[in-house]
């Protein structure tokens, strides 16, 4: 069974951030840490989150610091589709830690 369809009444005061507003925190920090920070305190929710130990992505993930993967459903069709996806890597000795890539599909969250 898949993640339930984000409700905004499950979150409260936390809204869904649009691809925009991402990125504009993302261009603002200088690590995934302050991003996540950034979000927080934007009242951004990210409900999503796999973890992942190797890829071929440009950043690297391992058992102890795996490559983190944030998503929002796009909330109409099916609630595996992400909408938005944000990814990034927690630890600073590994390849792509200062990097945090944003994607979109073609429907909105």
């Amino acid at each position: 069974m898949g993640p339930e369809v984000f409700s905004q009444s499950q979150y409260g005061a936390y809204k869904v951030p649009t691809f925009e507003d991402l990125e504009r925190i993302a261009g603002s920090v200088t690590t995934p840490e302050l991003f996540l920070l950034k979000v927080k305190e934007e009242k951004f929710i990210l409900p999503y989150r796999i973890e992942i130990i190797d890829s071929g992505s440009l950043q690297a993930g391992s058992a102890e610091s795996p490559r983190e993967v944030r998503f929002i459903p796009n909330g109409k069709k099916d609630p595996n589709d992400a909408a938005l996806i944000i990814t990034y890597n927690n630890d600073p000795t590994q390849r792509g830690f200062n990097a945090i890539e944003l994607m979109q599909t073609g429907e909105k969250p």
